[in-house]
């Protein structure tokens, strides 16, 4: 199979690192019980300014270096490239595509290839020369689009993708144990 994996909330524990980003600037909590959506403006009500700041950290490699993986994602990651074909998309900025390579072969992710896609995951579905099976990933705009061009989408469960309908080719889990469990079930249907 060919297993197309996010990296931010499906590899890196990004929303931990982010949210300890805003605590060391803004010097307030920013619990995780109040991440309500996506845009963390909206959970923590960060003004225009705030906002800008946070963003400007986005081109700090050291933050994308220190994040750490989510807990089972380098073993599974291991295990799925045994026998599958391993495509990283994201939609990081590209000024951090060497950071990013180097997050991933020091945590020892196992991958064939890497895309930078801006905000466009689902463009790359059209574009790929092969067919991805299944895509793991948190974003509900990219989950829903994914979805839509007709590709199995195991989504982590998040507060901002947890308003999604249920459809017949998203699968929820809630950690890699869970989609490990899942993409046996596919591997059996797809192949």
């Amino acid at each position: 199979m060919n297993i197309a994996l996010d990296i931010d909330g499906i590899l890196a524990n990004a929303d931990f690192a982010f949210r300890s980003m805003m605590r060391h600037l803004f010097k307030r909590p920013f619990a995780k019980n109040k991440v309500k959506s996506f845009h963390y403006e909206d959970s923590f009500e960060l003004s225009e300014s705030e906002m800008k700041k946070f963003y400007k950290m986005f081109h700090n490699e050291e933050l994308w270096l220190t994040m750490k993986p989510l807990k089972g994602a380098v073993e599974s990651v291991k295990k799925l490239s045994e026998d599958n074909r391993i495509v990283i998309v994201t939609a990081r900025p590209r000024d951090v595509k060497q950071a990013t390579i180097k997050w991933l072969k020091e945590n020892e992710i196992n991958y064939q290839e890497i895309y930078f896609t801006l905000a466009d995951k689902h463009l790359l579905l059209e574009n790929y020369n092969e067919k991805i099976d299944v895509f793991l990933e948190d974003h509900p705009i990219y989950i829903q689009r994914i979805s839509d061009a007709g590709t199995k989408v195991i989504m982590f469960e998040y507060p901002w993708n947890n308003h999604l309908e249920s459809r017949t080719n998203i699968y929820r889990v809630k950690n890699w144990n869970e989609a490990m469990v899942k993409i046996s079930d596919l591997y059996s249907e797809i192949c």
